[in-house]
């Protein structure tokens, strides 16, 4: 006598394996380039989710964000409070 699984069961089945076929790479990856040469899209990762967020922006604007978060580091290595004791 054969057992069939519960519809239940099936079904959890099916959508684990549908998760793992729609799962993408980790990291940053370039999406689309639009008509305009000058906006480029990235799929960017989200924190505490499994799904990522596509971002589009200028050029200048990314190269603005990229200077400013490498003036942020700096800023933060520079003035950072040196330790008291020893």
């Amino acid at each position: 006598m054969k057992r069939a699984l519960p519809p239940t069961w099936l079904s959890l089945l099916l959508a684990a394996a549908l998760a793992g076929c729609a799962s993408t790479p980790a990291g940053n990856e370039q999406v689309a380039v639009a008509k305009d040469k000058d906006v480029v899209c990235d799929r960017e990762e989200q924190l505490g989710s499994m799904f990522s967020k596509v971002k589009c922006r200028t050029v200048q604007q990314k190269e603005t964000e990229r200077a400013d978060a490498a003036a942020f580091g700096d800023n933060l290595r520079h003035h950072s409070p040196t330790p008291v004791g020893k």
